[in-house]
């Protein structure tokens, strides 16, 4: 619940989002235990996402084109990523890219591929097993 909360108040907010990393797969309906909420937010917008969540602190950039910041909401770990610095990586195509819209009970939202995980995914991470035989189960496109 607290996932669709956030995704509520982030639409609400006229925040442009998409959900991402290990939430990605728990919002494409496969169920486990989530640690996080990991979201992407356009690269600009950094800033922004801060003001959000009532926060002054810093992104962390990890590699050129990444950053990230760390906080919470309803108790619950929240990543906030930027991909960026390139052209056009401030536009919704560019943040919408590789992604599907997937009802979060009864809220449509954009949300990363499971075929984009499956394809660019670490094949001993925890998930990726899972998402495989998901895939595999519900005729999914496996390249």
């Amino acid at each position: 619940k607290i996932l669709l909360q956030l995704v509520k108040k982030l639409k609400e907010s006229g925040m442009t989002f998409k959900v991402d990393g290990s939430t990605m797969i728990f919002a494409h309906g496969l169920e486990f235990k989530l640690d996080k909420i990991c979201i992407t937010f356009k690269w600009n917008e950094g800033q922004k996402v801060l003001d959000f969540f009532g926060e002054a602190g810093e992104f962390s950039e990890v590699f050129p084109g990444f950053k990230y910041y760390d906080t919470k909401f309803s108790g619950m770990k929240v990543r906030c990523m930027l991909y960026g610095e390139f052209l056009g990586s401030d536009t919704d195509e560019v943040l919408y890219q590789n992604t599907d819209i997937v009802e979060i009970d009864g809220v449509l939202t954009h949300v990363q591929s499971l075929e984009f995980y499956y394809e660019n995914g670490e094949l001993d991470n925890k998930y990726y097993k899972m998402v495989e035989e998901y895939m595999k189960h519900n005729n999914r496109d496996l390249k």
